[in-house]
């Protein structure tokens, strides 16, 4: 029996080492890349395999996955009489299977977008939620029991961004940073106590934090309405600023540049830019001018930037990293979102396909491409109930999760 349980334990605690997390917004390393190991793409070159499906609820909330459990978001709805009243809630899933361990709720709003646009965050034993309308909570990620929890627009730390509030929670050392929509600030994530807060923006924001290294200090990067600002994580103190209006995609940050894409204002034609920090001084090293539509992340791999851009058609578009010359574009239709994993481009499409290309600057090359949900036709529906596959699919340990609007939520398996 002795022989038998010693080589058992050895290979759990393998199997346990070589288990992936996706603990919050971005991913480990915050750059919406996926480990290619434990999937592969033949898998997807027949009829995928469906392992389960839910209902999460409206919205457009990513997920979070550690130690075999899934955190997400979403909004249920109940008409009673006239009235339709709408409850947002936090949700905790097995990811093997897609059964409910536990959820947390609170009174919603139905207004004209749908649901919760934030992701969840894990950090040890706590998740961080906020909702719709600006609720945070921190939560024991094993049974839901709430810390603590503040409303961050009656606090006077968020605005409310049109679609709600929908940056993600970004966590280092004990410190909870968030982009209110309209100013910057940091709690503790132990007690929820506000330990700074910037100057507010006229405009709100969508894009969330990011914490990097930049020439050799840790600097906070935040999108605001207006300029794109670089932070003392401790203080709140603005180590520079660079005007970059009316952006709701988070930045791309790579050996000292940064890359920023515009989205939603049409009339400001930022296009794409790429800057090198310099001394505290963002110098444009690129910049294509031209008008923009798009809020969905982009991706960078070796020399190349892959993304979402132009008004609803948004074709996948591949620039070149060092000059910001168009290599190619690719037309899905409309919408979608884009990661990656290793050289590989895998894209959510607002049809309900999944493709996946090589990440390469000599054109679109198509690995895969099937259908994982069944999407409707929104010609006909009120603008409230349009459904749209935004949300960024992901993978971990060999399975992929994606979600639409109506909240049909899929995990396939890819192993």
């Amino acid at each position: 029996m002795r022989k038998i349980l010693i080589p058992l334990l050895l290979l759990s605690a393998i199997s346990s080492s070589l288990a992936q997390d996706w603990p919050h917004w971005r991913g480990p390393d915050h750059d919406w890349n996926m480990s290619s190991k434990g999937w592969s793409i033949s898998a997807l070159h027949q009829a995928p395999k469906i392992k389960w499906k839910v209902n999460v609820g409206h919205g457009h909330s990513s997920f979070a996955i550690k130690g075999g459990r899934l955190y997400t978001q979403g909004e249920t709805h109940q008409t009673v009489g006239d009235s339709t009243h709408a409850t947002e809630q936090v949700l905790c899933l097995n990811a093997q299977t897609g059964k409910t361990i536990w959820k947390v709720t609170r009174p919603g709003i139905k207004g004209q977008y749908a649901g919760p646009q934030s992701t969840p965050s894990i950090d040890g034993n706590h998740l961080y939620a906020v909702t719709r309308y600006g609720i945070i909570l921190c939560l024991d990620a094993k049974n839901s029991r709430v810390h603590w929890e503040r409303d961050l627009i009656a606090d006077n730390l968020s605005g409310l961004h049109p679609w709600g509030y929908s940056a993600s929670p970004m966590i280092e050392d004990d410190y909870l940073f968030m982009n209110g929509s309209v100013r910057g600030f940091a709690l503790n994530k132990k007690t929820g106590k506000t330990l700074w807060k910037s100057t507010p923006s006229p405009m709100a924001s969508a894009a969330t934090p990011l914490l990097v290294n930049l020439n050799g200090r840790r600097t906070l990067i935040m999108q605001t309405s207006d300029s794109l600002l670089a932070l003392e994580p401790s203080s709140g103190k603005v180590y520079w600023s660079f005007y970059f209006a009316n952006s709701n995609i988070d930045p791309i940050v790579k050996d000292n540049k940064i890359f920023l894409a515009g989205g939603r204002a049409n009339h400001l034609h930022n296009g794409q830019i790429m800057l090198q920090v310099k001394n505290d001084t963002p110098e444009i090293l690129w910049q294509n001018k031209g008008p923009d539509y798009a809020f969905q992340p982009w991706v960078w791999h070796d020399d190349g930037l892959y993304g979402l851009r132009r008004n609803r058609t948004q074709p996948l578009t591949c620039l070149d990293a060092e000059t910001g010359q168009l290599m190619w574009e690719h037309d899905f239709g409309k919408w979608g979102s884009v990661i990656r994993s290793g050289d590989k481009l895998i894209m959510a499409t607002n049809d309900g396909r999944l493709v996946v290309g090589k990440a390469q600057e000599t054109g679109w090359e198509s690995l895969a491409d099937v259908q994982i949900i069944q999407m409707p036709d929104n010609e006909n529906l009120e603008r409230y109930d349009h459904c749209y596959l935004w949300t960024s699919p992901v993978i971990v340990n060999g399975l992929l999760y994606s979600r639409n609007t109506w909240g049909e939520m899929v995990c396939i398996d890819l192993k």
